[in-house]
């Protein structure tokens, strides 16, 4: 008889996916799945045989079900704002099982790793600007979790990296690769009214690609909130992305 792929005395998978299958909007197919993990009973065959009943070939075939499914453990998991060797390895599990390579999240679930590292991410550098060795543990643990490269888990940690520093913090208390040289311009040191590319950057990031005001992602500009000509900096606290019917109806005078 085959043996399970999951280890039978795993208590907390089997609470975590208890929760999963009370998601009433999981596609059909992914609550089947979910119970075998539930009753601890996912196997090579059991996986074949809702392949077979749902007439799919392979299991790839479900790539984005099965990102999903993974996305719903991770943030169930992440509730207590960390993260176990057990709770890694049943995430390593899952991706193996359900054939997810090393780039899929980052290709296919983009926006939504985002929001779970910002989230995350600001948590642990909000608490004193400083980054600690179990913070910087954790870090790395995040980057796991979503099989991510270093320049890719970068994309989101130095959003705050750098907005920490705007708060005052130290660089080498930061576990960050970015040159403390590279904010001179986020520190106001440039005067034109051109705003810099790394504040721009910034600027994106923080506002989500979207509009402050209302939250649209058309027809964006970089506004100044107060006017350079006013005594308005070129930081980025004073840039914030407007749409064009948000920059008309607050009246803006300055963007780029």
């Amino acid at each position: 008889m085959e043996e399970p792929i999951i280890i039978s005395d795993d208590m907390d998978l089997n609470k975590a996916f208890e929760v999963v299958l009370s998601i009433r909007s999981l596609p059909e197919v992914s609550t089947e799945i979910a119970k075998l993990v539930y009753n601890r009973s996912l196997s090579e065959e059991s996986l074949k045989e809702i392949l077979r009943r749902h007439q799919l070939k392979s299991i790839t075939d479900l790539k984005d079900e099965m990102l999903d499914l993974i996305l719903v453990y991770i943030n169930i998991i992440l509730n207590d704002n960390k993260l176990s060797q057990k709770e890694l390895a049943n995430v390593k599990l899952l991706k193996t099982v359900f054939k997810i390579r090393e780039r899929d999240f980052y290709r296919y679930r983009h926006q939504e790793i985002k929001e779970i590292l910002y989230k995350q991410l600001a948590r642990i550098y909000r608490d004193d600007n400083k980054i600690d060795d179990s913070e910087a543990l954790y870090k790395v643990e995040l980057q796991e979790l979503f099989s991510l490269g270093y320049d890719q888990f970068l994309e989101f940690a130095n959003r705050e990296d750098i907005l920490a520093l705007e708060r005052g913090a130290d660089v080498r208390n930061l576990d960050t690769v970015i040159a403390p040289a590279k904010y001179s311009l986020i520190e106001g040191e440039v005067s034109n009214n051109m705003i810099p590319k790394e504040v721009k950057e910034l600027v994106f990031a923080r506002d989500s690609g979207r509009c402050a005001l209302c939250q649209s992602d058309e027809n964006l500009d970089y506004v100044h909130i107060i006017p350079l000509t006013k005594g308005g900096s070129n930081t980025s606290r004073n840039i914030q992305l407007a749409c064009r019917q948000c920059r008309d109806n607050n009246e803006y005078t300055e963007f780029s």
